[in-house]
């Protein structure tokens, strides 16, 4: 029932986590995508008309315009277009970069599924011209991606001042401010210890609070946000390896390669290969 087996939003094999993909679709009934897994990845969809319909748990949630749909990694769903009407809407799998913190945590109407109703028509146009930018960025060569991000980032500021989360916990602004600073500044050689000078924390402290917050220690954060920009690279340009490991903080190219294949299951070469098909 899938109209385009190469269409990352149609096909029933998800897209590779890491890299942002968006697209604006109109699809008539018979568009039906099912993930048994889930996926690796985030996925948002925006109704701007008609009729979609997803199932979780045994449990059907049908979106029509200003419903929003976010679906978490690793949530099993199927979804489609209703017959008779189709199913009009603006969608995006991306991973958030840890900074968001606050902005992500939404209420969630089923284990694994965010959905909210934009009752507010100006917050609709709002989100959907945010979409409409994110899209076209999304769509071009080089430096589109990080354009894209920021737009997908301004729905989420949105979504989250409108329908924030009331339980959960809070992430520490100081923690906050490491993540960003090490997503904004990858090539440099962080430390525990250099973060925590910047935050006015002791080493230890802000390792502490750093892995109660996040779940991860650190430096093992840092080290998945390097590789998470090396595969958009690797995914999006032609620069060699051994420049792009340098760009996102590794000093020898042969470790940078070790660690890619433990976290993607394969070599640099490989992923950017897969990538090109």
């Amino acid at each position: 029932m899938v109209d385009n087996h190469n269409d990352p939003a149609a096909n029933h094999a998800a897209p590779n986590p890491g890299v942002l993909i968006a697209d604006h679709y109109n699809r008539a009934f018979g568009y039906t995508t099912r993930r048994p897994r889930g996926t690796r990845d985030w996925l948002i969809t925006c109704t701007i008309g008609g009729e979609g319909r997803f199932r979780l748990n045994g449990r059907l949630f049908s979106c029509r315009s200003g419903d929003i749909a976010i679906l978490k990694p690793g949530t099993p769903h199927d979804y489609e277009a209703a017959e008779g009407e189709g199913w009009e809407f603006v969608w995006a799998h991306f991973v958030p970069p840890p900074y968001w913190g606050r902005a992500v945590q939404l209420p969630e109407e089923e284990n694994g599924l965010i959905f909210l109703a934009l009752e507010d028509e100006a917050l609709h146009r709002r989100i959907l011209q945010a979409f409409e930018r994110l899209i076209l960025d999304a769509r071009t060569w080089k430096g589109g991606e990080e354009l894209a991000m920021n737009g997908l980032h301004e729905v989420f500021l949105l979504l989250s001042r409108k329908f924030a989360a009331r339980e959960g916990p809070v992430l520490d602004e100081r923690v906050e401010k490491v993540l960003q600073r090490m997503t904004e500044s990858l090539q440099e050689p962080h430390s525990v210890a250099s973060l925590a000078e910047e935050v006015h924390l002791s080493a230890s402290r802000l390792a502490h609070l750093f892995k109660e917050h996040m779940g991860d220690s650190l430096m093992e954060t840092l080290l998945q946000l390097r590789l998470r920009h090396a595969a958009k690279l690797l995914a999006f340009t032609r620069r060699p390896v051994s420049e792009i490991a340098e760009s996102v903080g590794f000093a020898s190219p042969f470790y940078f390669t070790k660690q890619f294949r433990t976290f993607y299951g394969c070599p640099p070469t490989r992923y950017r290969r897969e990538q090109s098909l």
